[in-house]
């Protein structure tokens, strides 16, 4: 059995997911608007967002069952309160990404309708259709290389995804083995319980039915056998 809580191994990998991500929207912030590379990146990053804001959401289901059941969990209420605090701030990080990629894409999808327009009030112009044509086959290809790139990002998500699995199930089987060993130990506990007492019982039924002269008797064998352990000790 791990010796570490798995819900700070599940934190490490989404933090580390997220250390990807701001990387990542640190470089397509930089970028010009209508850039390919631009364009590829903020599909990748709304995909990972999605992705990483699922995984935050079980993280905070797996909190919530933990603050139901504290005693079996054997989490205290501030540790409880912590995590749920890291889900929310976590959440929140996500949710600031993900905002400014949906304006993003509103204000490119403005300036495309613009540029439409204006194309349209001069089609009869030969050199803008051209023109027109080459950026509609430059786009073209673009789409291709964005399409192969995003596939090879999927299945890099899709193993991320796959080890968080494993770790959830690494995690009910913890959860599973404790619940086990906590039986198990009551068991024990009780079964002590009943000996001690039956031990005690006899103690005592012993001593009353061999009176004062009895029990002086039993007390100078104890003392005297106590000595002689005491004197091999030392010996």
């Amino acid at each position: 059995m791990s010796s570490r809580d798995p819900f700070f191994i599940v934190r490490d990998e989404i933090e580390s997911l997220y250390s990807q991500i701001e990387r990542s929207y640190s470089k397509w912030d930089r970028l010009p608007e209508g850039n390919a590379e631009r364009v590829m990146l903020g599909r990748e990053l709304e995909s990972s967002c999605e992705s990483l804001s699922w995984q935050v959401d079980e993280m905070d289901r797996a909190v919530s069952m933990a603050e139901k059941e504290p005693g079996r969990f054997k989490l205290a209420r501030e540790e409880i309160e912590s995590r749920k605090e890291w889900a929310r701030n976590m959440r929140s990080n996500i949710n600031k990404v993900t905002l400014s990629l949906e304006a993003a894409k509103g204000q490119a999808a403005r300036a495309a309708h613009a540029s439409l327009t204006g194309t349209a009030s001069s089609k009869l112009d030969g050199a803008l259709i051209k023109e027109n044509d080459d950026f509609i086959a430059s786009q073209q290809d673009n789409q291709q290389l964005l399409l192969r790139q995003q596939d090879e990002s999927l299945d890099q998500l899709s193993g991320a995804v796959t080890r968080l699995g494993q770790v959830g199930l690494t995690i009910g089987e913890e959860l599973q083995t404790q619940a086990d060993l906590l039986e198990e130990m009551e068991y024990e506990v009780d079964e002590t319980q009943s000996r001690l007492k039956a031990a005690r019982r006899k103690l005592e039924k012993v001593i009353k039915k061999s009176g004062t002269k009895g029990q002086c008797t039993i007390i100078f064998v104890l003392t005297f056998l106590l000595i002689i352990l005491v004197v091999i000790a030392f010996n």
